[in-house]
């Protein structure tokens, strides 16, 4: 599904879906008033098509939801329905200037529950029912600064988020725990191992940067450890930084305890690649 630019006006935009049997696609917002539409995704419990949509043309910005019923999208603007209450706050500036910024955002695995970081600042777990909206917590501002990233536990019990200088989880309810932070380091690019036990992320400390493995109840790893060399930060042509902004660097756990993760800076020797771990050996 992408937003699709209408021929009439460069500040127009649609809903498309496309059915891989049919080969075929659809403009699921075509009849409606608004052209404003962007970002779509679906919810957990695959109820609602959602995006992010400005229903008055005014820059104010929330999530609507179209219903779907047996696979169906009901595609009447009278059945749309507003699923947050955000004050317009998702996202920011003019669609097709350049200047559009939409939210950090990342669906529940296992509830129909929606993070996401609005263009104030102020995160929300916004939660759906098959027949709209259930329940929006505004869990507020964090004191180390506005999430980069987010990434629920495979059982969906908790939320894991970078804000750069801090690692946190928040629970369902929205509340936080502070797993780690150091003055001097960074932080981003936060994955799940595949039980839920363990966090990993990226730590940038000066020029360098590794992958570090965090252990949640402490049973196995009393403090956190790195798990990866430390690698430069950037190179002369990119930096690991600006390919961030571009494309996932989140590591990606595998099968049997191996870590995959990618490396980005050119240097001499050149060390641009795809790389796993073998974590599964790990003691205290």
């Amino acid at each position: 599904m992408l937003p699709q630019p209408t021929a009439v006006n460069a500040d127009s935009f649609d809903i498309l879906v496309y059915d891989r049997v049919a080969l075929s696609h659809q403009k699921v917002t075509a009849t409606h008033t608004n052209h404003r539409n962007v970002l779509p995704t679906w919810s957990t419990d695959q109820r609602w098509l959602t995006f992010i949509s400005d229903r008055n043309g005014l820059n104010v910005w929330d999530l609507h939801g179209m219903p779907v019923t047996g696979g169906v999208i009901n595609t009447a603007q009278a059945s749309l329905v507003r699923l947050s209450n955000t004050g317009g706050e998702l996202a920011s500036g003019t669609l097709g200037s350049g200047t559009f910024s939409g939210p950090l955002m990342e669906w529940n695995p296992v509830a129909p529950t929606l993070a996401v970081l609005a263009k104030d600042g102020v995160f929300y777990l916004i939660a759906t029912t098959p027949g709209g909206p259930s329940n929006q917590i505004d869990v507020g501002t964090f004191a180390s600064g506005q999430p980069v990233d987010l990434a629920w536990s495979p059982d969906g019990s908790l939320l894991a988020l970078s804000t750069g200088a801090e690692v946190l989880t928040l629970t369902t309810g929205g509340s936080p725990t502070s797993r780690v932070k150091r003055n001097g380091d960074t932080f981003n690019d936060v994955a799940w191992s595949p039980d839920g036990a363990w966090l990993v992320y990226r730590v940038l400390r000066g020029s360098s940067t590794w992958l570090e493995v965090y252990d949640l109840d402490g049973s196995t790893i009393a403090a956190p450890i790195p798990i990866t060399e430390a690698r430069p930060a950037s190179g002369p042509l990119f930096s690991l930084g600006s390919y961030r902004d571009v494309m996932s660097v989140s590591p990606v756990w595998g099968t049997a305890g191996v870590l995959y993760y990618p490396a980005f800076p050119l240097l001499n020797p050149v060390t641009v690649g795809i790389f796993s771990v073998d974590v599964s050996g790990l003691t205290p």
